[in-house]
Formats: structure tokens, sequence, C-alpha cells
């Protein structure tokens, strides 16, 4: 053929393609070499197992030792310390894009660089490089919080260069409280989801903006999502129009499950009926158009200790009877004293009187015998109707004027009570 290989298979530069000319000179001699890099181009007869050129038309790449498609030598002067016994050679002109970086493992690998790598996503990131091997979308997580940087991808990380572990409004940026919604910030605000109780992991929404949060079962529930309150006694978050921390009644919410009574009104009453003026502080709310004694209106409202119906106008009340009582206690005093200052002087006079007799002489007289009369038996004889004493019982005349002002008999016994503890009604 002419190559200048001869034929003679038995002498010094046999041909091995002796119908063929060529020139190639490493795998074979004188066989059809494409590229012209010495590497001989595969046949029928003689593949790249071989040694045939496994890139017949680049004369700077001859050999994949993995098969992948990528060429064993390099052109990364970095490389120049790669072991001895890896396949390939430095070629200084050999572009990037056609070395294998892995030479000993078949790859797709093509990012950073890194070439014919293991690339189990088939992301184009080598598995060693790649944060997220088994997920195609992802392959950088730059600051280390699991979240990938590519926003579009699964997972995208909002805040790619701050680590964060929310996972609710948006991945991968600051949640203080760990509730999975992150803290707001200036580009994310509560209008965007962002967390509006950062430290409250129980609570992160606030829809009507009244500091309350939207999540119920908590120290802090809105007990009124919707509308935006300041109540914060018997419900929290609710219209409170006094301000009084007792919300405002609704339909769902009334007096008697603990609304504000006097709505219109700050006030501080808490038995009787609650939110409605209370002068002393005992509790009990002070009467008014609506409201009078005989449904629990204070009676004494500048007396903290006292709180019952105020004494009747007709005087019959405890107080009056207690100082018509003590009015007689004196008199009985003042007669008292009287008495025994009276009965000390007559005693004296007789004494001065029995004085003067013993001095003077007197004849002595025979005492004559008194008549005894048996009055025993006449008293026996003789009865006499005994007449009662009237006494008065304070407590029953004051429960009595309860009543006749329209007490109920249960609230005229529990507000005499108060005063006589043993009535028993």
């Amino acid at each position: 053929d002419g190559d200048g290989f001869g034929d003679n298979q038995e002498g010094v530069n046999a041909d091995d393609c002796i119908d063929i000319s060529g020139d190639s000179i490493f795998d074979r001699q004188g066989c059809y070499d494409f590229d012209e890099d010495g590497y001989s181009d595969p046949d029928n007869f003689w593949d790249t197992g071989n040694g045939a050129d496994a890139f017949p038309q680049n004369p700077l790449q001859w050999s994949d030792f993995d098969g992948d498609g990528l060429g064993d030598n390099w052109g990364n002067s970095t490389w120049l310390d790669r072991p001895e016994n890896w396949p390939g050679e430095y070629v200084e002109s050999i572009n990037l894009n056609e070395q294998d970086a892995c030479p000993f493992q078949a790859g797709s690998s093509n990012q950073q660089g890194v070439y014919g790598c293991p690339d189990f996503d088939g992301d184009g990131w080598y598995d060693g490089m790649d944060g997220f091997v088994q997920e195609a979308s992802q392959w950088l997580d730059s600051d280390g919080d699991g979240f990938g940087d590519n926003l579009d991808g699964v997972n995208g990380d909002y805040c790619p260069n701050i680590a964060g572990n929310s996972n609710q409004d948006r991945n991968g940026c600051i949640d203080s409280d760990g509730d999975g919604y992150s803290n707001i910030d200036e580009f994310w605000t509560k209008y965007s989801g962002g967390d509006v109780f950062p430290n409250d992991s129980s609570q992160w929404a606030d829809s009507d903006g009244d500091g309350y949060g939207d999540n119920p079962g908590t120290p802090i529930s809105d007990d009124c999502i919707d509308v935006a309150g300041d109540s914060t006694i018997d419900r929290l978050g609710c219209s409170d129009f006094d301000s009084d921390g007792y919300s405002d009644p609704t339909a769902n919410w009334n007096i008697s499950m603990g609304a504000d009574a006097c709505s219109s009104v700050i006030g501080n009453s808490t038995v009787d009926r609650f939110g409605c003026y209370d002068s002393d502080g005992d509790g009990h709310s002070n009467k008014d158009d609506n409201w009078g004694y005989s449904d629990g209106a204070d009676g004494y409202p500048d007396d903290p200790t006292r709180w019952g119906p105020p004494p009747s106008a007709d005087g019959s009340s405890f107080g009056t009877i207690a100082i018509a009582g003590g009015g007689v206690l004196i008199l009985i005093i003042i007669g008292s004293l009287f008495f025994l200052r009276g009965r000390n002087s007559n005693k004296q006079y007789n004494t001065m009187q029995m004085n003067q007799m013993g001095q003077q002489n007197y004849p002595m007289v025979q005492q004559q015998p008194v008549q005894q009369h048996n009055y025993a038996a006449v008293a026996q004889n003789q009865s006499y109707p005994q007449q009662p004493v009237a006494q008065a019982d304070p407590a029953r005349e004051y429960y009595q004027n309860l009543v006749n002002q329209g007490y109920p008999h249960e609230h005229a016994v529990a507000y005499t009570q108060q005063y006589f503890p043993g009535f028993m009604g």
C-alpha cells in the first residue's frame, strides 16, 4: 500500500494494514489515522478496547479509559500532580471541556470546569460538589441551611446568603421562634406573610392588626380576629368602646357571658355586673336608671366594706334601731347613776339620826309583837295575768323592710345576713 510499513509481518515495522495506506504508529502500524495523532482509527477488527483512537477526529485525544466520551488527556496545569497511574497525559493546548476529571469513573458532569465525573441527578454538577445529589433542580447551598440557592428549584432559598430555618411563608430565612414563619424585614412584611410575633412560636398572624394572634388556644389568641379591638378582660382583641377592658356585647357575647354592661362608661365593677362604675372599688356597681338595689346595686357606694341595700326611708332599718337602742341604753345608765346617788344620801342621813338618838336618854319601850298575816295563802288563791314584754328583733325588721321594697326572699336573706350573721330567714 506504499505507506512505508513492510508487508512482511515477521520483519521490522511490519504493516498491520497491508492493503490500506496509513500512518498510525502507536496502537498498530500502517493503519488509517484520520487525525494523525498516531493512533489508528477503529474498524471491524480493531476497536478502542484494542487501543484504537477513541477520538479519531481529535488529534489531542485518543484514550477514554472509562468510556464516558471524554478524553483522558488534560490541559489543566493544576492537575500536573495527578497520580502517575492515571491514564492520559498533559497536553497544553487541549480544550478544558474535553478533559476527563474522573478518568476511572464514567460521568456526565460539566459544571465548574469539572467534566466526566459522576452526576447522579444529571444536573451537570459532580456529586462530590453537588449540595443536592438527588435533586436535579438544586446543587448549591451557599449558607448551608439546607435550602438550595436556585429560587426556582425545589425548596429554593429566599435568603441564600443568610442561614435560616423558615419553611412556611418562605424558605431559608431567619425564624427566631422556630414556628416556620420568617421574621419580618425590609423586603418582607406581614402582608407578605412574615411573622408578626417573631418571639412567640404559638402565633404568627394578626389579621386585624390589634396585637392579638389569629391562632386559637393560646394566651394571646384573638377572640375577634376580623375586628380590631383592645378588650383584655372577658375577651381579647374585641371592640371595647369605653376602653375599660370589657368587650362590648354582641349577638354571640352578651352581658351574662361577661360583656360590658355599661359599654359607654369606664367601669370596674365585677360582682353584680361587669364594667360599670364602682365608686368604692368593692366590685359592686353603683345604682343607675337601669340597675337598682334589687338587681344588686351597691347601697353603700362610698363604703367598700358594705354593699347591700341602703337603709329604708321609714327608719326601720338596723341603723335606726341601733341608734334608738343606744339612746335607751344611755337613759338607763343615767337613771341608775341618779338612783345610786340618792340611795347613798339616805343612808348617810339615817346614820346621822341614829347617832343623835344614841346621845339622848329615852325611856325603854317594850317591843310589841308583830301580828303575822298569811299573805302567801292570799296570794296563792289569787291569780294575776302576766303581760308579755315585746322584744324587738332588728334582723327580722331589716329583712321585712327589704321584702317590702320588692327584694326577692333569697336576696333579702343574703343582705340581712351581712349585718346579722345568725339570721336564718
